[in-house]
């Protein structure tokens, strides 16, 4: 099976991303984003906390197993082989979580 598009790894070769939507299934998601606002220290239900709020740097929860599924039960590692080659590089060893705030401006 073929994830990417030849416009998308051009797009890749430039920017260094491509989005990618609905790749993890939701309930896996949902999982891993609960891990996450355990840690980050924020309100959840007042975003004007979020602004330039919470922890900085990559979150313990990386390690977490609902965090890691979303690498582990998902397509991504194939998706990230697809473009460099099976078995050259594993995603699963480089899970992190890592809030991005809004900064409000």
């Amino acid at each position: 099976m073929r994830y990417f598009e030849k416009e998308e790894v051009d797009h890749f070769k430039e920017h260094g991303f491509v989005v990618k939507r609905e790749v993890v299934d939701r309930k896996l998601l949902s999982k891993a984003v609960e891990r996450f606002w355990d840690e980050m220290g924020l309100d959840r239900e007042m975003p004007d906390s979020w602004t330039e709020g919470g922890v900085r740097g990559n979150l313990p929860c990386g390690g977490d197993p609902d965090v890691r599924a979303t690498l582990t039960e998902s397509p991504i590692q194939d998706m990230c082989e697809e473009p460099v080659g099976k078995d050259t590089q594993t995603v699963s060893n480089y899970t992190f979580g890592r809030p991005v705030y809004p900064t409000g401006k």
